[in-house]
């Protein structure tokens, strides 16, 4: 028996059960899972008439940061940044709030929406925390081995040009997350070189 992540576990309970109420009752759209199963049919048919590998990136902790990676990969440009008790999408410094049904019950400094919505006020919905290491990172180090991957994180890199953008927070703390990739620290000179004996 092959094994399968919490969310093809979702998607094979669902479609092996006879029970019309089987969504409501886990809490899951039944429309999104259907559009979900139909895509990984897709993908998986694809796979296989090009010889690639169906491979799992593992479960728990590692499997939710990887989705959360490719999210970044498609969705770069809906990120925001938490300043004081809002937050500002990059780019444009649009101030918003995060949607009362947005699910998360913390607000961390670093998010990735997938709506805008303009009610009251500028809400963001359907949230999820981010790394901002995975779309600050300089096309040299990116690893080259996954191709489509390593594309779609160097548009990232390129749209966060951060040394064209104006003065701000969001700017400060991408230029300290970039910093910190390349191993610079920006609170005192560099580290003296050991002389070679």
């Amino acid at each position: 028996m092959r094994s399968v992540s919490w969310g093809s576990y979702l998607i094979l309970s669902f479609t092996d059960s006879k029970d019309q109420n089987w969504s409501w009752s886990n809490y899951v759209s039944q429309r999104a899972l259907l559009q979900a199963e139909n895509v990984r049919r897709q993908l998986e048919s694809t796979m296989i008439r090009f010889d690639v590998d169906l491979v799992s990136v593992g479960e728990g902790p590692k499997l939710y940061q990887r989705v959360r990676e490719a999210l970044v990969c498609g969705f770069f440009m809906q990120v925001a940044h938490k300043e004081e008790k809002q937050y500002v999408t990059i780019k444009d410094n649009q101030q918003v709030t995060l949607h009362p049904s947005c699910g998360l019950d913390t607000q961390p400094e670093w998010v990735l929406f997938n709506e805008f919505v303009l009610t009251t006020r500028p809400y963001i919905r359907t949230v999820t925390t981010v790394d901002p290491a995975w779309f600050v990172q300089s096309s040299a180090s990116i690893n080259s081995v996954i191709n489509v991957f390593s594309r779609l994180i160097q548009d990232a890199a390129n749209y966060y040009d951060i040394d064209s953008w104006k003065d701000s927070e969001v700017k400060r703390s991408l230029l300290r997350v970039r910093n910190k990739l390349l191993g610079k620290r920006g609170d005192g000179p560099p580290p003296k070189k050991r002389a070679k004996a």
